[in-house]
């Protein structure tokens, strides 16, 4: 068993992000409604300037903020939200680079042992990441039956 703090202050801020994003893209497509029902060419210009800022954050949420993993969570959570944060990274990074297509199959064969080796200390990774599983690691998904979830 493992235990981690529900709201640790990085996760908070993460989070707040994430809405203040999904709260920024709104605004950019009311406010080009706006401009566009009414041809307000200030509110197109806003849209315009909101949406170009969204993009970058989009784009750097993405990198360092695990946008990804929030928007799968947002708003009412996800089982990986439960995984100690060094095994969701390591996962998702072993991931990443089975993705890769000029891997070769001494690095791939490399990276499935140490997906096997995080699945042994980890079975529910199995259930959380079924369809990268299915997808870079079949062998390995089909070995092994999971527990139904993450231990708390």
């Amino acid at each position: 068993m493992h235990s981690r703090e529900i709201n640790p202050p990085d996760e908070i801020l993460r989070r707040l992000l994430y809405i203040g994003y999904i709260a920024a893209w709104t605004t950019a497509a009311v406010l080009l409604l706006l401009g566009l029902v009414q041809g307000r060419m200030a509110f197109l210009g806003s849209a315009l300037l909101l949406g170009l800022f969204c993009l970058l954050l989009k784009n750097f949420g993405e990198r360092r903020l695990q946008f990804k993993r929030l928007a799968r969570s947002f708003p009412f959570g996800d089982p990986a939200d439960e995984l100690p944060e060094e095994v969701r990274i390591e996962a998702e990074a072993l991931f990443q680079i089975l993705a890769h297509e000029g891997l070769d199959w001494q690095q791939r064969h490399d990276v499935r042992g140490k997906l096997t080796r995080l699945v042994e200390e980890s079975p529910w990774l199995l259930d959380l990441y079924r369809a990268e599983f299915e997808a870079y690691a079949p062998t390995l998904r089909a070995r092994a039956v999971p527990p139904s979830s993450p231990p708390a």
